[in-house]
């Protein structure tokens, strides 16, 4: 029989007898050897990752500003929102390694801008730039549409975090404290609970092993919060 192992392998292979394999017959040996039921492979080539080598990427064709972001697709091609104060996007076709232009957005995106994965596959975008204004985009149809506001702006530190039950704290950003749940189900957004602190450029949110979320509020500050999703409080 024929065992092939590539460097790209993700199968694992279980022998069910006891004895030796074999490696006599193979095309190459180099590395194999075999013991107590077992193949082992010592590859005499260096066994460090080397730093990797950049190269210039492709020209997306227009400007990419504040609030810019990418969106993976179902085909998986990206839909990058250009952000920069415009509504357009492009698709970014990574087998070609080429972009297009694509649909245009309901309302413009810039600083705070981020995107939510419903669960029907459609994306709601929170357009920020002191706007309250969302998007919904259909990756299926490439097509966009109006979403529901939020209770306020959205800026500078705008982030959402995914609650247990499918819900999601947005957080405004903005140097306010001010939150939103939204629900992806009824598409509603209400009032969250309050920060205690300001979120503003740089806040960002890390999950912690119980459940709860750090929540680093930026603005050029050193504060923190921890958000506890079940209670949602702060």
């Amino acid at each position: 029989a024929l065992l092939t192992v590539s460097n790209t392998s993700t199968s694992t292979l279980t022998k069910s007898t006891s004895g030796d394999f074999s490696v006599s017959g193979s095309t190459n040996t180099t590395g194999v050897s075999t013991t107590s039921g077992q193949i082992m492979l010592n590859f005499t080539g260096s066994t460090t990752i080397g730093t990797g080598l950049m190269s210039a990427g492709p020209n997306v064709g227009t400007v990419v500003g504040a609030g810019a972001h990418a969106i993976q697709l179902p085909n998986g091609k990206y839909l990058v929102v250009l952000g920069s104060g415009t509504a357009n996007t492009n698709i970014y076709n990574p087998t070609g390694n080429s972009f297009s232009t694509s649909t245009t957005l309901t309302t413009t995106v810039t600083n705070g801008g981020h995107s939510i994965k419903r669960p029907d596959g459609t994306f709601l975008i929170v357009a920020g730039g002191s706007s309250a204004n969302t998007i919904i985009y259909n990756p299926l149809t490439d097509t966009a549409i109006a979403g529901p506001s939020l209770t306020t702006t959205a800026q500078l530190g705008g982030h959402s975090i995914q609650r247990p039950d499918g819900k999601f704290l947005v957080i405004l950003g903005g140097g306010l404290a001010v939150t939103n749940i939204y629900d992806p189900v009824a598409n509603t957004m209400i009032a969250g609970p309050n920060l205690g602190f300001n979120a503003a450029n740089g806040a960002h949110s890390i999950q912690r092993p119980d459940g709860k979320f750090l929540i680093i509020l930026g603005g050029v500050t050193a504060s923190t919060t921890i958000y506890d999703p079940l209670a949602n409080s702060t």
